[in-house]
């Protein structure tokens, strides 16, 4: 009770100067915005510390030599217009939308496993990793929803197999950034040496295969070498309990995997029903009331069983510009259905 009378004192003693000296007042209110200023400056300052601790020395080094390839490519006369192409022919709404679309989705699911502590802001350079190397590299294979017979089963084993959960632990432990900064270069060096003593025509006679057996075995030796290292310091570790993120990292790609093949299966449908929309067109010249008529009955049979309209083509197209009613282009359908079906079975026969 004393004291906080002497607290109330002192206060109202310190107002009164105040007033009597307004310089006082000018230099409190500066000091306040010096002190706000300095809190908002640590701020912005512990962000960026996080925001860059975000990538490890691996990734950042993969950054630096992937912008680095790219604006060297800029400058090279030849090349640039083919580069302008690319850019063009993303732009298109056919392309577009469902990148759009995945991302959106990948956004999602990312958000909802940070609410469920499966995911935090450490783990962003491993998921852009994943995106580039997977979920948009998995988008050029969408076709195959319609051309695979039981899609989801064989994209489900391939999500968690061991090769995904090995590239996974890798990544675990890095090297520091200058080491990194040389071996993934050396790396990627490597491997288009290798790839390219596989696959070029002119390096398939015997006379090459001691020089193909050598660069496979400096890349396996390469690969065990990381595979060690990153097993001491996991060893290491675990023996000073410092888990971290050890866990969630491992698991990342497994769950990243799974919940993208229902958004591949939407996306797969999609482009399923806009070739086979367009492929109606073509050859056929059916009225726009039989279009419309085709593309109902489609919908309607197949619905979700996109495998049905793999490699549309004639002469289903014709067939259905032939239909005159609604219950002939859906018998058409049911037609088509019932052929891609029975060649699967021949097929798995």
């Amino acid at each position: 009770m004393i004291h906080d009378l002497n607290v109330g004192r002192s206060a109202i003693a310190r107002r009164s100067v105040a007033r009597r000296e307004p310089g006082n007042k000018n230099r409190a209110r500066s000091a306040g915005l010096d002190q706000y200023g300095a809190l908002r400056c640590q701020g912005y300052l512990s962000s960026a510390v996080k925001w860059t601790d975000a990538l490890n020395a691996r990734e950042w080094a993969t950054l630096i030599w992937a912008v680095a390839a790219v604006v060297s490519l800029m400058f090279v006369r030849d090349i640039r217009p083919q580069i302008l192409n690319i850019l063009t022919i993303w732009r298109s709404k056919v392309l577009l939308l469902p990148v759009v679309f995945m991302l959106a989705y990948v956004s999602a699911v990312v958000f909802g496993a940070s609410q469920i502590d499966l995911w935090n802001v450490r783990m962003v350079g491993a998921t852009l990793a994943w995106v580039i190397t997977v979920a948009l590299v998995g988008f050029f294979r969408v076709n195959r929803v319609s051309e695979q017979r039981r899609f989801t089963r064989s994209e489900t084993r391939r999500a968690v197999e061991v090769a995904v959960v090995l590239d996974a632990y890798l990544n675990l432990f890095v090297l520091p950034f200058a080491a990194e900064m040389f071996l993934v270069p050396f790396l990627v060096f490597l491997g288009t040496l290798v790839a390219f003593a596989q696959y070029a025509p002119q390096l398939q006679s015997s006379e090459y295969d001691s020089t193909r057996s050598c660069l496979q075995w400096l890349l396996n030796l390469i690969g065990l070498a990381i595979i060690v290292y990153a097993t001491v310091r996991l060893v290491q570790t675990l023996t000073q309990g410092k888990l971290g993120d050890l866990e969630r990292g491992l698991v990342l790609p497994l769950w990243l995997n799974l919940a993208l093949i229902p958004c591949t299966l939407l996306i797969g449908a999609w482009a399923a029903y806009h070739d086979a929309f367009i492929r109606l067109q073509i050859g056929a010249d059916p009225t726009p009331h039989s279009l419309r008529r085709a593309k109902r009955a489609l919908v309607r049979e197949v619905r979700f069983h996109v495998y049905a309209l793999g490699k549309f083509g004639p002469p289903w197209p014709y067939r259905f510009s032939k239909a005159e009613t609604a219950a002939e282009a859906r018998s058409v359908a049911r037609a088509l259905v019932a052929e891609r079906q029975g060649r699967a079975e021949d097929a798995r026969g």
